[in-house]
């Protein structure tokens, strides 16, 4: 990513980028479902409230809607976009991509 930014999944401009890249590649939803399913696994006890409501969406939302959730400003996909699944199973040529996409949306 230009200037070496880290990618920060709270903005909504990660998501704008996000849901562009997920309309091209939809293997990251599969990708981000096996993250969330493997960190529930091997979570804290009583930790995981976040985890449990992004397995729900990303298990239950059709895409149309999971996309729309992404960049949605509601409170709920505010406070999700914080533990957001997404970038820890990215590979370096699609945080490349995510950057540059961002860098258009903003």
């Amino acid at each position: 990513m230009a200037g070496g930014q880290a990618l920060n999944p709270s903005t909504p401009e990660f998501h704008s980028a996000l849901v562009s890249l997920l309309e091209e590649d939809l293997s990251l939803i599969r990708r981000a479902r096996e993250n969330v399913q493997s960190r529930l696994e091997n979570r804290e006890p009583g930790n995981g409230h976040d985890l449990w409501e992004w397995r729900k969406v990303l298990d239950t939302y059709p895409l149309p809607r999971l996309l729309h959730f992404l960049e949605s400003d509601s409170p709920r996909a505010l406070r999700l976009r914080k533990s957001s699944p997404f970038p820890d199973v990215m590979s370096e040529d699609e945080r490349e991509r995510l950057g540059g996409l961002m860098e258009r949306v903003h």
